[in-house]
């Protein structure tokens, strides 16, 4: 899916996504190395597997969580992230907390129900399947529960092309430790910041020594280089 932004351009995409995802997994001395993270294809892969049936869906399963990089994330990992989409359409996230048998749903638009029954059903096949590169896991459906994040507790967005931004904006507070409070009016300046990091290939902000960039900082070096 490609991103739109205000003035039309194509920029934000598939590639992006997975590049700014792969930054965040190497940040240093933060709680990212107790976060196992998913493919960003991990979704759509189980989706269009589902779409060819249920046995498709479980033999797409087992080869995701055969070639996972962490095959024992369900019993190791205190919080596995993964970054959805279903349709094409839309990016919200999923924080699966293994020990707590718990899933929220961060979404920066309103959950439908039929995304709702989908992502169950594509877990279940997905967390049946790693029972087999795991053998300390045992899936017991019943015991899990999905929770869909209310919105008054979740930055939205306030138009309808922002969603792959305001994704991996969640995804940096959650890996720095901090309490979701972005919104609408800075979003365009993350851009930047995604940018900018793209570049440099880190997260200066998030290291141990990062300091706070302004948009002409960035912009400024960004040209520099």
């Amino acid at each position: 899916p490609k991103q739109h932004g205000p003035e039309g351009n194509l920029w934000l995409n598939d590639e992006v996504m997975n590049s700014y995802i792969q930054l965040l997994m190497k940040v240093p001395h933060t709680l990212a190395s107790n976060i196992h993270f998913h493919s960003q294809w991990t979704s759509v892969l189980l989706y269009r597997a589902f779409l060819l049936g249920n046995e498709e869906l479980l033999e797409a399963a087992r080869r995701v969580a055969q070639f996972s990089t962490n095959r024992n994330m369900m019993t190791n990992s205190f919080l596995s992230v993964m970054v959805v989409n279903l349709y094409s359409d839309h990016w919200y996230i999923l924080l699966i907390y293994p020990q707590m048998k718990k899933i929220d749903c961060i979404n920066s638009l309103a959950t439908s129900q039929r995304s709702v029954n989908m992502l169950c059903h594509l877990l279940h096949g997905y967390f049946y399947a790693h029972t087999f590169s795991d053998s300390e896991f045992v899936w017991v459906p019943a015991e899990w529960k999905f929770c869909v994040i209310k919105p008054q507790r979740v930055p939205q967005q306030e138009n309808g092309y922002d969603c792959g931004v305001f994704a991996l904006r969640c995804l940096e507070y959650i890996v720095a430790g901090h309490e979701l409070d972005y919104h609408q009016a800075t979003i365009r300046s993350y851009r930047f910041k995604i940018l900018y990091a793209l570049r440099l290939q880190k997260i200066p902000w998030l290291s141990a020594h990062g300091n706070p960039l302004t948009e002409l900082e960035m912009v400024e070096s960004l040209i520099q280089n």
